[in-house]
């Protein structure tokens, strides 16, 4: 039994199934990414709020309203992409009877899972066969595969729009500052008191927070959007990426596929792969 709560490196140690499966991202051990990624979304959110004061007007009743909207969003997203189970349906099934000789002819074998689909690819952090496997998600601690997948982008755009929201926030904020006092004086009027100091170290970083979330998340909805485009897996691309020449010559990473994968286990366990005729628990390793 794990009794871990929270994990700062993902174990991916080969186990038996009644070791340990993970059901979704909120089975335990929590990534201390995830955990870090909400922390930061809850300062972006209260900053924002403490920065407003809950200004009365018109204009930024509908910011309020908006910005609402996209909470909402972002958390609902991030919920269904993190409880979803995105094992693969036939996991741990033949054992118990449940698939016949005939039907695992055009099925793949897993030492862990079994017979799965030809398109699910074996998770050794979540220990399980997931369903048209594209990756294993830090951020939300869960793997992502058929199942969740288009939430995943979902959630991915939300977030991208977020960014660009609160960036519009900050400029019209520190514009609205240097021109009027309406912000001096709803602070003094909610606050007691307004300091300019306090004020622009809040914007700023509130601007630099935010900066450093946006990069992480267009890289990733980029990437998504070019595989979307290519009908291809983040799996299937980094494995043809990581065993092009153009890399072997260039021998780049870009930052995106550092947040995605450990390139040096994939071509471990590829290699592995390719010598074995079965479809075992190392053949991929995210």
């Amino acid at each position: 039994m794990n009794k871990r709560i929270f994990a700062f490196r993902d174990d991916t140690k080969s186990k038996d199934a009644d070791e340990f499966v993970r059901k979704n991202g909120f089975t335990l051990p929590l990534q201390i990414f995830q955990v870090m990624s909400f922390v930061i979304f809850l300062v972006i959110v209260a900053l924002i709020i403490f920065i407003s004061a809950f200004n009365p007007s018109s204009v930024f009743i509908i910011f309020y309203v908006f910005f609402a909207i996209l909470i909402t969003s972002i958390l609902v997203l991030s919920y269904i992409v993190t409880t979803i189970n995105p094992v693969d349906p036939l996991s741990f099934k033949y054992n118990t009877g449940q698939i016949n000789q005939e039907e695992i002819k055009n099925l793949y074998e897993c030492d862990i899972c079994g017979f799965v689909e030809p398109q699910s690819k074996h998770c050794k952090v979540c220990n399980k066969c997931v369903s048209v496997f594209d990756h294993h998600c830090m951020w939300v601690n869960n793997c992502i595969g058929k199942k969740n997948y288009k939430y995943f982008v979902g959630l991915l755009s939300v977030l991208t729009i977020f960014n660009c929201v609160v960036f519009l926030f900050c400029i019209v904020f520190f514009a609205v500052s240097i021109k009027h006092d309406l912000i001096k004086d709803r602070w003094k009027h909610l606050y007691g008191a307004y300091n300019d100091v306090l004020f622009y170290l809040l914007l700023c970083t509130l601007f630099v927070l935010n900066g450093i979330v946006f990069v992480l998340v267009i890289q990733l909805f980029g990437l998504h959007i070019f595989l979307i485009s290519k009908k291809m897996t983040t799996y299937e691309y980094i494995v043809n990426r990581s065993h092009s020449e153009e890399e072997q010559k260039v021998g780049i990473r870009t930052f995106f596929e550092w947040l995605i994968i450990d390139k040096k286990r994939l071509r471990k366990s590829h290699s592995e792969n390719q010598t074995s005729k079965s479809r075992t628990s190392k053949e991929s390793c995210l």
